[in-house]
């Protein structure tokens, strides 16, 4: 990465999400839109990161149904291990939880999948200016 992307970079993102092409398509759109990204496949090893380093994050993105524990549940764990309080996004494709229709919360956005590049800039754009 030449120094002229790096400071064209307007955000600090987070990602997590156990599905590798998933992961890498996101990471690579939240470049486009600007986001020097930090992607990982397990929540597990990425809690491990966090509680080893300190780090600053504008959003952090999670997969909702992820092995060991739901994205809900990370994004809780993780937003303890971060410097600041980030935005925090749920991502997925199913309509309901545990049968009960998704509810976001004021700590919790919801980004259904799929989603294009444009609604993804739009839904991370409000929560930077929020």
């Amino acid at each position: 990465m030449t120094v002229e992307e790096c400071e064209s970079r307007l955000f600090s993102a987070l990602v997590v999400d156990d599905d590798i092409d998933v992961g890498s398509e996101l990471v690579e759109a939240l470049n486009l839109i600007g986001a020097d990204t930090l992607y990982f496949s397990s929540p597990v090893k990425c809690l491990e990161y966090l509680r080893s380093n300190n780090r600053y994050f504008d959003i952090v993105m999670a997969d909702f149904s992820m092995p060991t524990f739901n994205g809900i549940e990370f994004l809780r764990l993780a937003s303890l291990e971060i410097q600041n309080s980030p935005s925090l996004f749920i991502m997925t494709g199913l309509a309901e939880f545990d049968g009960k229709p998704f509810e976001p919360d004021a700590d919790i956005t919801l980004l259904p999948k799929p989603f294009t590049v444009f609604q993804l800039k739009q839904k991370v754009g409000h929560s930077l200016t929020a």
